[in-house]
């Protein structure tokens, strides 16, 4: 992700909610590789070196009961019908069944 004037913090929290690894460098922002937690497995201390790390690409990043991101799972239990949907032009089932 090349970064200008980019948030660390920010950075950190798009590597923990999407759950992957993040590659980060920029003009002005630090060069590193940021793990699914958002700890810093490798940065680069000096202007034009690099950070490396190495990444177990088999390791599984999905926790257990964890629902970021599952939406086939998560859909049907906050699927709400008994309420307009608020697209213009458009009726929902309730109003629909209800008018």
């Amino acid at each position: 992700m090349p970064i200008w004037g980019g948030d660390q913090t920010l950075a950190k929290a798009r590597a923990i909610e999407n759950q992957v690894y993040l590659v980060a460098a920029g003009y002005d922002h630090p060069t590193y590789v940021m793990n699914p937690s958002g700890e810093w497995l490798a940065v680069a201390r000096e202007r034009g070196s690099a950070a490396i790390a190495t990444i177990d690409l088999n390791k599984c990043l999905r926790q257990p009961n964890n629902n970021l991101g599952d939406m086939r799972n998560r859909l049907p239990k906050e699927l709400r019908l008994d309420v307009a949907t608020g697209i213009p032009g458009r009726q929902s089932s309730y109003n629909a069944a209800h008018a």
